[in-house]
C-alpha cells in the first residue's frame, strides 16, 4: 500500500471513529444530492517537494463533503455544526493518529446542493503533510 492510501486510511478512521452518525464514503460525489446525510472526501491533488535523496515531503489536498438532503425536517441538522465539529476533530488529530506530520482544515463553504434550498452542504478544503520514502 502507498503512502497516500495509508493516509485516506487514517482519515477514513478517524471521520468513522469521531463521527459515526455520518456515513462516510471515499470517493467523489461532489454535490449529488444522497438521500440521507452523507459525508464524503477524495484526495483533488498532491504536490512534492524534495527533502533530500531518500525522503519527499507530500502535501496532499482534501475535498471533505457534508451533504443533508433533508435540513427542513422536524429535526434537521445543521451542516454548519456538523462542519465546524468536524474541523475541531481534524484539528484535535492534526497528526492523523502518527501517519501525517500535521494537517490543517483551510478552509469551509456552505451552500445547496443542486439548486435545491433543502439540500444543505458543507465543502471543507484540508490539507494534510506526511513524508514518503523515496
Amino acid at each position: 500500500m502507498n503512502r497516500l492510501h495509508e493516509v485516506a486510511n487514517a482519515l477514513m478512521n478517524l471521520l468513522t471513529d469521531t463521527m459515526p452518525d455520518i456515513p462516510w464514503q471515499e470517493r467523489v460525489i461532489g454535490l449529488q444530492i444522497p438521500k440521507e446525510l452523507t459525508g464524503s472526501f477524495c484526495c483533488t491533488g498532491i504536490d512534492f517537494k524534495r527533502v533530500d535523496k531518500t525522503t519527499t515531503e507530500c502535501v496532499a489536498k482534501y475535498t471533505i463533503y457534508i451533504i443533508d438532503p433533508a435540513v427542513n425536517r422536524a429535526e434537521p441538522r445543521n451542516v454548519e455544526t456538523l462542519a465546524l465539529q468536524l474541523r475541531d476533530v481534524l484539528t484535535k488529530n492534526s497528526d492523523l493518529d502518527g501517519w501525517a506530520i500535521d494537517s490543517t482544515v483551510d478552509s469551509i463553504a456552505f451552500c445547496t446542493a443542486g439548486g435545491r434550498e433543502d439540500v444543505g452542504a458543507a465543502i471543507l478544503e484540508y490539507r494534510v503533510i506526511f513524508d514518503m520514502e523515496e
